[in-house]
Parts: C-alpha cells; structure tokens; sequence
C-alpha cells in the first residue's frame, strides 16, 4: 500500500512538471538555460580543441558553459584553430589565441598572460586582463576590456564598438601595423611608441575610432611614421589629456583628429597635424629646431600657453587654424604654404616668419623678436 500510495503521489507532481514547459511555450515564454560549469581538468600546457583537457569530455566548451581555468603550477593553453563561443571564462593560466575563433560572452577574467597572435578574440562583457600581448589577430567585441599590467602591442587590429584600455606601461614596437576601427582605445600608463625603419608600427584607423591619452604618450620614433584614418567612415581622432611627448628625430604625422587638452612637448623633429582638432586650455613646449606643423584640416585653439620655454616653430603650412582667447608661444610662430592663421584673441610670440599662407582673424599678434615676411597676405581687421 505505501509503495502503490508513494507511486500514486509522486506520479501527480511529475505530470504537473511535464506540463509546465508546455504552458509556458503557449503563452511565449521560454525558459533560460543557466551557465554550466566546465573546468580545464590536467595540470599541464595543452590545446583548447583537447576534449580530454575538460570536465565536460568528449565535449568541448559551449555557448551555454562558465568556463574555469585553474590548475596547479603556471600552465599555458592554446586556441588555435576551431570556433568556439562560451559563457564566461575565468583563468588563472597563459592563454594563447593563435588562430580560430573564440567568443566569449559575458566576463573575462585572467591573472596571467593573454596572447593574442592571430584569430579572433571576441569579448562582448566585461573583461579584466592582467597582461596582453598582441601582435597580430582581431581583439573584437563590443566588451569593456581592461589591462592592468605590462603589456605590448605590435601588430593586429582592434574593432568593434567596445573599448581596450590599457592602465599600465604599454610598449608599441615592431614593423607591424596597428589596425583600429569604432574601437576606443586608452592609454592610461606609460605609453612607449618606436618604429624601425620609415613608415612601420604606424596607426590604421577607420569608422570614428579613438585613441585617448591620459597618463604619458613617449613618441619615440626615430623614423618618419604616422596615424591614418585609411578604413573610412566617420573621423577617427587622437584624444590628449596627459602627456605627449616626442623626442624621436623622426617625422610624426598624425592626420586624424588631434585634441589637446593637456600638455603637448616636441623635443625634436616634426610632429605634423593634418586632421584638424581643438585644442583648449593645453600647453605647447617646442624646443629649438623642432616644430609642430598644423598641416590640415581645421583647429581651433583656445587659450594655449607655451609650457617652458623652447625656441621651436609653430607652423600652418595648410587648413585652417583658428585661435582665439590668449595664445603665448616662446618661440616662432610661422605661415607658410596655403595655411590660413586666424588670430582672433590676444597672441604673442617671440619670433615671427611667413612665406606663404594668410593671417587673419580681428585680433592681434604681437612679435617680440626678430622676424622675417618673404611671401603670402594679412588681413582682417586684426593687428600684426
């Protein structure tokens, strides 16, 4: 009788169960699958395509599961070849993206390295690295990525609508180029940039990416290199509100938007800028023989004090540059070409040159020292 009786009992709930996804399927509403937990199980290096390597054997990692890495002793797992989306991943190992595809959909997490070197890497949630080396592949994703460590960036691209930014020391060498496009990219640590030869390490960018400086942009580079937006689409711009500082002998010609909020130093060579921008309430130290060339475009300068006293040029050689509120500059101030110089403000500078170009604007350009005008126009109702 208790047997027949528990049969009888238990045989109602269970009917009840079985219908329940049938009501909710007719009136639309589908229940969602939670993340199952699937674990790298072997303590040793090994490949993100070993069945064996996992909790979840024969299976592989899928969309639905949070995946955990963690073993004892520093071990490295490479993804190579398949395409593979999961949940979550949270690793305490190095991994490898080389090749393949990988999505990671919701949190990223890793306390060691993060390679990527070919493949995609698809972060859509957010994502906290400890390091990031990158030398070729797509970091893709619309994700938040955060890396807090050393890290490098050689090669490869970064796309998509999310952000990357990297707050530690960061150092962009190699031939290679980088690729950005939508993608914001922060510098917030010590970034270092070099190039090896003319016209390598340069910046691809496309479809309005930014690339934002708030701690120390070092420009070292020794040869001629440059920023491009060559993917199209809306503006792409150079964001500054730490610290740039170029001290490579090289040419750097940055035709993106460049804003200028914080304090710009050419210790040598040419910094060259040819997509317009604005630049407010930043400083601008040009040391003797050096120059930073308004090249393009349209920029607008808003109260900018010169921040020591370097003897360098400040040029428009094309576009338009428009400045208004005070403009101090310790050096020479020039126009050349078919730049176009508006002082609308209060100017003052220590020297003076023009051999092509226009000034203009309705305010007033005082030169304290020696000055040389063998071509080009003034006018306006200002003051020279």
């Amino acid at each position: 009788m208790k047997k027949n009786d528990a049969q009888g009992v238990s045989a109602r709930p269970v009917g009840r169960l079985l219908a329940l996804p049938m009501a909710l399927a007719m009136i639309g509403v589908v229940p969602v699958a939670q993340a199952a937990p699937v674990s790298w199980v072997v303590s040793a290096d090994g490949n993100w395509d070993t069945a064996t390597n996992w909790s979840s054997n024969p299976l592989l990692p899928a969309a639905a599961d949070a995946v955990t890495i963690n073993v004892s002793g520093l071990r490295t797992i490479t993804f190579d070849s398949s395409v593979s989306t999961i949940a979550s991943l949270s690793s305490a190992e190095n991994l490898i993206v080389s090749g393949g595809a990988l999505t990671v959909s919701g949190a990223f997490g890793n306390t060691a390295a993060t390679t990527l070197s070919g493949g995609t890497l698809t972060l859509s949630g957010a994502s906290n690295l400890s390091t990031l080396t990158h030398s070729g592949g797509t970091l893709d994703g619309s994700g938040v990525v955060t890396v807090a460590g050393a890290s490098t960036w050689s090669g490869g691209s970064q796309t998509d609508a999310g952000s990357t930014s990297f707050n530690g020391p960061l150092t962009l060498s190699g031939g290679d180029g980088r690729i950005v496009t939508s993608r914001t990219v922060n510098f917030g640590g010590t970034t270092t940039w070099t190039n090896p030869s003319d016209s390598t390490g340069y910046f691809y960018t496309g479809s309005g990416a930014t690339l934002a400086n708030s701690g120390s942009f070092l420009d070292q580079n020794a040869f001629d290199n440059f920023m491009f937006n060559a993917y199209g689409g809306a503006d792409s711009t150079f964001v500054n509100s730490g610290s740039y500082i170029k001290s490579g002998a090289g040419t750097t010609d940055i035709s993106i938007g460049f804003n200028n909020s914080g304090s710009l130093d050419v210790q040598t060579g040419t910094l060259r800028l040819g997509g317009g921008g604005s630049s407010t309430g930043g400083s601008y130290t040009v040391a003797s023989g050096a120059t930073v060339e308004f090249s393009g475009g349209t920029h607008t300068l808003t109260d900018i004090v010169s921040g020591g006293s370097g003897t360098g040029r400040l040029l428009a050689s094309g576009g338009t540059v428009d400045s208004s509120g005070t403009l101090v500059f310790a050096g020479t101030i020039g126009v050349s070409g078919g730049g176009l110089f508006n002082f609308n403000g209060a100017a003052s500078a220590a020297a003076f040159e023009q051999s092509g170009g226009t000034i203009g604007g309705t305010g007033s350009l005082s030169i304290a020292g020696a000055s040389t005008w063998s071509g080009g126009s003034q006018t306006d109702a200002g003051s020279t």
